[in-house]
């Protein structure tokens, strides 16, 4: 066994904690490369400052919510996805048209303690594919010889190593889900909109949709609704989950922030409005080394559905995709492959979510294509 191992995950998100898992799973040995300076990249889409990328151990996985749409359920051979929803302490899947929510959301941080002893490399520069493997330069002039290299960085990174290696080309649009509400109030509204199930450290809610947008209902507790451009709080741990609602000194919107977060009710709400999550490639343009909001495509995908969505409460969904054009042949995307050496997991390339969330269905992808390509 080499010194470092054979295999090398470049990343350290929920994708990279998946092919971890999978790799620890096939006892192979491994090691991993991280960005490491630890700061967030933020600019502006729709008037708000909006997380793009974290360079640091975790990426933006720190900050995600957890949210799992049952549509990346297999609802027959399911023991695939009952092993991975142990890393979110679940251990039921819901069922379909539903949104799982855990009470404590995945923190790559905290997974990583499961692979130590771990060799931790510095952010990878640069990759060469060799006839007996990758060689990967790092930022310390470092340079290792792996047999396969699993690129698992999210759609946005402040230095693309498959763009540094020539490897892939930077595209000038970038696609997400755009998230907002309803003009519309509503009144008499089912239960399971706001729980339809209770799973262990979890609950369940239902979805509805339309084309590519996905909608939920949101309880109000007051006569008149909050800001609509208050995000939902998800993120971080319950401690920082409890800071972040009791700070608003708010009760009609601590009660809202209880009801989405752990599908509490602490009492009726007096309404209710629709959450949508609308899919749109290619709604932001590049401009000046920054991304700006297309906004003919953004009302021409409003003015095409019957929901009528408030266009003052829109915001990016910070669910990244395709923000890279081109990517060489010799590069295998989100499958497996016993001969490949260079892996993408990743949602920048050749990607279609439709409205759903898909951080949940790369971590599954990402395993399945582990479990398939390794063969000690």
């Amino acid at each position: 066994m080499k010194k470092y191992g054979d295999y090398l995950v470049v990343g350290s998100g929920a994708v990279a904690s998946a092919v971890m898992t999978a790799l620890s799973e096939k006892g192979v040995s491994f090691s991993v490369s991280i960005e490491n300076e630890n700061y967030i990249h933020r600019q502006d889409l729709f008037d708000a400052s909006t997380y793009m990328f974290f360079s640091g151990l975790g990426g933006l996985a720190n900050y995600w919510h957890s949210v799992i749409d049952s549509h990346w359920f297999d609802q027959e051979k399911n023991e695939i996805d009952l092993h991975l929803l142990k890393l979110f302490g679940i251990n039921s899947i819901a069922n379909r048209n539903s949104e799982v929510i855990p009470l404590k959301p995945l923190r790559p941080k905290s997974l990583f303690k499961k692979f130590a002893p771990l060799h931790i490399f510095k952010a990878s520069e640069r990759i060469i594919s060799a006839k007996n493997g990758v060689r990967v330069y790092f930022k310390d002039g470092e340079n290792t010889l792996f047999k396969k290299v699993f690129i698992c960085t999210g759609a946005l990174s402040n230095k693309d190593i498959l763009v540094k290696s020539g490897l892939a080309k930077l595209s000038e649009n970038l696609s997400d889900h755009v998230i907002g509400y309803s003009e519309d109030l509503f009144y008499n509204i089912s239960d399971a909109y706001i729980v339809s199930d209770r799973i262990k450290w979890a609950f369940a809610r239902k979805y509805e949709l339309e084309s590519n947008f996905k909608s939920t209902f949101r309880p109000i507790f007051s006569e008149r609704p909050p800001n609509p451009k208050n995000k939902s709080i998800y993120s971080g741990s319950s401690i920082e989950v409890m800071k972040n609602i009791f700070s608003k000194a708010s009760i009609p919107l601590i009660k809202e922030a209880i009801s989405l977060r752990y599908g509490i009710q602490l009492s009726k709400p007096v309404s209710y409005r629709k959450f949508y999550q609308i899919n749109i490639p290619n709604c932001y343009v590049k401009s000046k080394n920054k991304f700006i909001v297309n906004d003919k495509l953004i009302k021409n995908t409003l003015n095409s559905t019957k929901e009528n969505v408030q266009s003052e409460s829109l915001l990016s969904g910070i669910h990244f995709y395709n923000s890279l054009s081109k990517v060489d042949s010799d590069v295998i995307v989100r499958k497996s492959s016993r001969e490949g050496k260079i892996f993408l997991f990743s949602s920048g390339y050749d990607f279609n979510p439709g409205p759903y969330h898909f951080t949940y269905y790369l971590m599954k992808n990402a395993y399945n294509s582990i479990i398939e390509s390794i063969v000690e």
